[in-house]
């Protein structure tokens, strides 16, 4: 496989891959823990980004490794080497199912003017031929044959489906602006930021990706970290942007998807045909990562014998054929079926962010540099117990909420009476107290509640329903 040594080229490439679908879901987001709060929880997550690859890349350093695989392998040993393979292919599959639910979405939107994805009686059966014909003509035979260098070269197409995405969605959001007649912003829904923590986290996470699109994390250095933060800067910006005027223009109308919220038009053909041209491209850039974490636990597990072809060695040559084929087949298609049967996209962020990506993104980089660093290097071992700290708290907490949190099938955001979070510019409305406390403090009371009760079953050692 290809690298990418150019500064600029790194960024397009970390740039595209972090973005992704977790794109669509951040005005619902947004709807769901109001302006300001999304707007902090967004800074946040691009700052424990940021310093989770800086741990990742200090491990290697210390090791004296390739990659992240390798850092692991020294300090963990074979074991959390293991793990990282994993669970960097379960973050990885989840992207690639919710880029398969949004491809057969708006593969049918664009053949019919109004489409409702699923039938009364279940699936309907339209989407699953496009999510299938999807998966088979256009993501898997880029998948098998595309490079990572001419993947680079189509990413401009990806940056001009965010383009006209921001540009339709301001001047759809400005009439309202300036009118400012019957403009309703929540500012601070507080009881929403479980929800909303693991797909921002998700949208932001680059450590993936890191092994695929640079040979030697360790020599890079200073360069890549610089590389990193350029592209948090573009993805924060470009999620604010969609965030704030797709709230705007929509307000707690908005869906899970917001191109399933746009009112028909050619522009907003234009906007569905580009993201579907975006997904083709960027779908492999998240196979290929997943393709070679899959062998590598295959290989620690000693189902396979494959050559130094794996990040942790620091080559990046291919397997045999027949292996490479058969393990891009396989995971296309279980991501097209699991696509299928998938309610919608905001779930399958939220459940894969909260699961695999606190984990891959900051629970194993946290151990694996406190177990590589030695205890004079203070400060850096305190953000790694920090981030340590986070990520468990966010699979723990947020994997709850995420399952019990009810979510309409469409994606379109639970309307409510009650205005007690909303901040109503221009037309304050009047709030009800009560309904105030109780919806503002539900999400974090059943939280703790549950998290009492899985301390109570861990200490008595009996499991609980959830089996954790």
């Amino acid at each position: 496989m290809e690298v990418v040594d150019d500064s600029w080229t790194l960024v397009l490439h970390l740039t595209n891959s972090a973005v992704g679908v977790g794109i669509l879901a951040l005005p619902f987001c947004f709807a769901k823990c109001g302006f300001l709060l999304g707007t902090v929880v967004l800074l946040f997550c691009a700052h424990v980004t940021k310093v989770s690859c800086r741990l990742v890349m200090a491990s290697c350093r210390s090791t004296k490794s390739l990659g992240f695989q390798g850092s692991a392998r020294m300090t963990i040993g074979s074991f959390g080497c293991l793990i990282i393979e994993i669970l960097n292919a379960c973050f990885l599959f989840g992207s690639m199912v919710a880029f398969l639910n949004v491809a057969g979405n708006l593969s049918l939107s664009l053949i019919f003017d109004h489409w409702d994805v699923r039938s009364k009686d279940g699936i309907s059966f339209f989407y699953v031929v496009a999510v299938f014909i999807f998966a088979t003509f256009i993501a898997l035979p880029l998948s098998l044959y595309a490079t990572v260098r001419l993947l680079g070269q189509l990413s401009f197409i990806a940056f001009g489906a965010y383009a006209l995405l921001v540009v339709h969605l301001a001047a759809t959001a400005l009439p309202t602006l300036k009118s400012s007649d019957g403009i309703t912003l929540a500012l601070w829904r507080p009881e929403g930021v479980l929800f909303v923590l693991p797909i921002f986290s998700g949208a932001l996470l680059m450590q993936p990706q890191l092994s695929v699109v640079v040979d030697d994390v360790q020599r890079h250095g200073s360069s890549l970290l610089d590389a990193v933060g350029l592209a948090l800067g573009v993805c924060c910006c470009l999620y604010f942007c969609v965030a704030f005027f797709g709230y705007v223009s929509y307000q707690d109308r908005v869906q899970g998807d917001i191109l399933l919220s746009l009112e028909k038009g050619r522009s907003a053909w234009l906007i569905r045909f580009a993201f579907l041209v975006s997904l083709a491209v960027s779908y492999p850039l998240m196979l290929f990562p997943c393709r070679l974490a899959i062998l590598g636990a295959l290989e620690q597990l000693s189902v396979l014998s494959l050559p130094e072809t794996l990040p942790f060695s620091g080559k990046h040559s291919r397997p045999p054929v027949t292996c490479w084929g058969v393990t891009t087949f396989a995971i296309v298609f279980l991501s097209a079926l699991l696509a299928v049967v998938s309610p919608n996209v905001e779930f399958i962020l939220g459940l894969c962010g909260s699961l695999a990506g606190s984990a891959i993104g900051y629970i194993l980089p946290a151990l694996v540099y406190l177990c590589a660093y030695d205890a004079q290097d203070w400060y850096r071992r305190f953000e790694a117990t920090l981030c340590l700290i986070y990520g468990l708290s966010m699979m723990l907490v947020s994997t709850i909420v995420v399952f019990e949190l009810e979510i309409p099938q469409a994606g379109m955001l639970i309307s409510s009476s009650d205005n007690s979070a909303t901040t109503t510019i221009n037309a304050p409305a009047p709030v009800d107290d009560a309904a105030t406390s109780a919806t503002t403090f539900t999400f974090a009371r059943e939280a703790i509640n549950a998290t009492l009760s899985l301390i109570r079953s861990n200490s008595s050692g009996r499991p609980n329903e959830n089996g954790l």
